[in-house]
């Protein structure tokens, strides 16, 4: 009885992640229209093209160009949230959101001059009106470091996904 409650559970969470990854894949193939913000560092560039929401999950869509003739290996990539604006000396609080899904790092680099889609599956939020989603894209062993901020109120515009 054990074996077949655990072999249920076991098809269960392989289905809602399964069906995760495919809303991820779907979200990758839809057109671009326009960004929402964007960072540049050393002829790399991070573009938020889009927020999409289906459920309970929103999903952020950015693009990564390589101007340089150097790849550019993805490290890591990292979602907080943070004051928007900080005094000197004070002290800041940042809280890691953690992503269910990240579909386009299967092979984790941006060959020179060339571009890259990555969609970042997080639950759902919104954030107060002093705070920022940031989210931060590391070059492993280098120092072209992308970070994007998102405001409230392009969460609160997100766009469902049918």
């Amino acid at each position: 009885m054990k074996t077949t409650t655990i072999i249920l559970l076991c098809c269960l969470f392989w289905i809602t992640c399964n069906a995760q990854h495919t809303q991820t894949e779907r979200v990758a193939k839809l057109p671009v229209h326009g960004k929402v913000t964007d960072d540049r560092n050393s002829k790399m560039r991070a573009v938020l093209h889009g927020i999409h929401i289906h459920g309970d999950v929103l999903h952020f869509r950015i693009g990564l160009l390589n101007g340089s003739h150097i790849r550019f290996d993805i490290d890591f990539i990292r979602c907080y949230i943070r004051d928007r604006k900080v005094a000197r000396r004070t002290v800041t609080q940042e809280k890691e959101v953690l992503p269910l899904d990240i579909d386009g790092l299967e092979r984790p680099v941006v060959e020179g001059r060339c571009g890259k889609t990555v969609v970042i599956a997080l639950d759902k939020f919104t954030l107060a009106d002093n705070k920022l989603l940031t989210i931060e894209i590391y070059e492993r062993g280098g120092g072209r470091h992308l970070y994007l901020k998102v405001k409230n109120r392009h969460i609160e515009n997100a766009k469902p996904l049918n």
